[in-house]
Order: C-alpha cells, then structure tokens, then sequence
C-alpha cells in the first residue's frame, strides 16, 4: 500500500508536473527522460571529469591491446568484447586484450577466455598506465550508458575507442575520425571495427581523439559553475 501511494505522489509532482525542470549529462539521458515525463523544461550538465595530467599515447601502432575498464557484468558486453578478440586473433594473433574491472561474470569469463588478461580492480593511476600501452578502448554495453567517464579520460590522452551506439559516449565518436561505433550486440559489427584498428594507420585517430575533445568542458569548476547557472535561472523562474 505504502509503494502504490508513493508512486501516486511521485507521477502527481514528477512525472506528470509539467512545472519540473530536469538536468540530464547526455542527449541520450535526456532522450531517456523525456520519454517518461510531462515536462519539457530540460538542461545540459555534463559529469565532471578528473582527468590525467601530462601523458599522452605515444607510438600507439606498436600497440595491439585492446582495453575494457569497467564492471564485469552481463549488460557491459564484456563476454561480447571476448569473443570478437578471440575471433580476430584467428587473423591477427599478436592482439592482446585487457580486461580491467570486477563483477557477477569475472569467474565465468576468465575460465571460457584463458588468453585475455583479466586483471581485476584496479587503481585510477593503474587503469591510465594499461590506456597509456593499448591500441584502442572497447565499451561493448549492451544497455544505455548515460554518462560513463572512462572514454572521456582516454579521448583526454589521445586513445581512440570503439563504443556501442547504444550508449551516450557514441555521441563523442565520428567513425574513422576519433573512433569508431559498432551496433548493440552485434559481435559480427564488433569483429569488423577491432579488425579495421589492425589495418590502420591508429596515429591519426589518436590525434583526432585529442582535437575533437575538450577537456576544459568537464572540470570541476565548469560543472559547478553551470549547476549554479541552472539553480539560478530556476529560482527566478518560480519567482515569476
């Protein structure tokens, strides 16, 4: 009784108040959230980001690792990400995947995929040295990802990455600019992406990956400026 009276009061004044005002990270969270709600008053504060100082890919053709960072877990397509490396390695034998991470479907991968490195949990210092020694970064998610921020930490330091397009970091990637999209679940589309990074020459991506990015946008003091921004047009509003 208590749950139905809560999500009467909750559809009353959220979903269905058309005076509420949301603050989405992504298009795609926005997307997500409009499907859901009466109101259209929406605005745009993206995560910050504490990004690494400094070091930058260097060399990245003489890379042939391809990186996961990340929760171990069935909608994280990790156990997809396994199977394209093992499918390319057929054509390519030098690759070398890592997988950086923990979760429900660790035991299970590492005993099917005993030539992927699976590395466990891992340091902030730890993850940028395994970004800072591989080709590309793979977010294989099955399901919406609305605002990760490991893509936005490799893009930061030149790695390039391939990302499903169900997630909001497709809306960073432009194909063979910075990186590359491949279709949800499909592994076939995933193969073809992985084995495309072999063929190429990856430096150009790797700068295109640090042009197109703009690090500034996502610090800490830019998110708070702009929340204060939103609290501010806010409170005028319900003044008015």
């Amino acid at each position: 009784m208590w749950r139905s009276v809560r999500q009467i009061v909750q559809d009353k004044n959220i979903k269905n108040n058309k005076n509420v005002a949301y603050i989405s990270v992504s298009q795609l969270s926005e997307n997500l959230i409009r499907q859901g709600v009466k109101s259209t008053m929406f605005y745009r504060v993206p995560n910050p980001v504490g990004f690494p100082s400094g070091d930058q890919i260097k060399n990245i053709n003489k890379s042939h690792t391809y990186l996961y960072v990340g929760r171990i877990s069935e909608e994280k397509g990790v156990d997809l990400f396994c199977k394209a490396i093992m499918s390319v390695k057929e054509i390519y034998p030098n690759i070398e995947a890592v997988v950086v991470g923990d979760g429900t479907v660790l035991a299970k991968l590492k005993e099917c995929y005993t030539q992927i490195h699976f590395v466990g949990w891992k340091q902030t210092d730890d993850v940028l040295s395994y970004m800072l020694n591989a080709r590309t970064l793979v977010i294989p998610s099955r399901w919406h990802e609305i605002g990760p921020l490991t893509l936005l930490e490799a893009m930061s330091i030149g790695l390039p990455c391939i990302v499903s397009d169900c997630t909001s970091v497709s809306e960073f990637i432009k194909d063979n600019m910075n990186g590359f999209t491949f279709k949800n679940n499909d592994l076939d589309d995933l193969i073809n992406k992985i084995t495309t990074c072999e063929e190429i020459d990856m430096e150009s991506l790797s700068k295109q990956a640090k042009v197109c990015f703009e690090k500034n946008a996502y610090n800490i003091d830019m998110h708070i400026n702009k929340l204060i921004e939103v609290y501010n047009m806010e409170l005028t509003r319900s003044r008015l």
